[in-house]
């Protein structure tokens, strides 16, 4: 039986937009379409202003593993981690904001957004580290679509829609299991009525999924 108990809302605190007045310099943004991988510099931080930013790294099989999920308001980079073959890839169409470290240390508020930021990222690795230690698989996958409906939800006539579009490739590789066993849930889920899919493919969660 699927457990619905709730977890942390970590898209509660405000966005990058109410932030931007905040920041001493005029700001460059830097597009990148969907599924495009984006470039890391040792000493540089993003900040995603609009968007979804997957984070990841590999195994030692060459298996992508999930870190994290960055939206706006989120910082991320290679300054703010120690994981090795660390990979950042747009899921969407995004706008980024580039600070270079030496500037973010110079600025008290860049520093206070820096920490703002931190703050929700961290807030989604426990929920993630969660979710992860969830004995069963069909759970695991629940409760991990229940953070995407929080993090990159919107609501919608029937639900909460995820924004991103995620193959079954993806979410099995989110969670630790095969593509195959994700195809076969999502359908159990499906006719449990505890999702559906539109036109476009993208999931919409019921509202009886706590999203």
């Amino acid at each position: 039986m699927l457990q619905t108990s709730d977890y942390p809302n970590t898209s509660r605190i405000s966005r990058l937009a109410t932030f931007s007045s905040e920041w001493p310099r005029q700001e460059t943004v830097s597009i990148y379409h969907k599924s495009k991988n984006i470039p890391l510099f040792d000493r540089d931080i993003y900040f995603v202003q609009q968007g979804i930013v997957q984070l990841s790294s590999l195994d030692q099989e060459g298996n992508s593993i999930l870190l994290g999920l960055a939206s706006a308001g989120m910082p991320f980079g290679l300054p703010l981690t120690s994981i090795e073959a660390y990979q950042a890839k747009s899921l969407s169409t995004v706008s980024l904001v580039r600070f270079a470290q030496s500037e973010i240390e110079q600025y008290f508020d860049l520093n206070r957004l820096i920490l703002r930021g931190l703050d929700m990222r961290l807030q989604q690795a426990e929920v993630i580290h969660f979710i992860l230690c969830s004995r069963h698989v069909k759970e695991k996958l629940y409760r991990f679509l229940g953070l995407l409906c929080k993090e990159i939800g919107e609501p919608v006539s029937g639900g909460t829609r995820l924004k991103a579009k995620f193959t079954h490739e993806n979410l099995a590789s989110a969670i630790g299991t095969t593509r195959v066993t994700v195809t076969r849930i999502l359908s159990d889920f499906r006719q449990d009525g505890l999702l559906l899919i539109d036109e476009k493919r993208h999931i919409i969660m019921k509202p009886l999924n706590n999203c």
